[in-house]
């Protein structure tokens, strides 16, 4: 139950640091947009990961 507390407090004070920031800047803090380019990033980052660790270890070698 003590972890449900924390937890609820935890989102309130997201919630009020993310209404601040919104408030401060006059932009929207959460948007599908903004999500839908997360998970395009996330994505080709993912992708590239073997070929710069590949990279890498090429580096380490020489």
């Amino acid at each position: 139950m003590e972890n449900c507390k924390v937890a609820r407090r935890g989102g309130e004070v997201a919630g009020v640091a993310r209404k601040a920031l919104e408030e401060q800047t006059g932009v929207p803090v959460v948007t599908s947009m903004k999500a839908s380019d997360f998970h395009s990033i996330l994505t080709s980052i993912i992708e590239a990961a073997p070929a710069l660790i590949e990279e890498k270890e090429e580096e380490s070698n020489e």
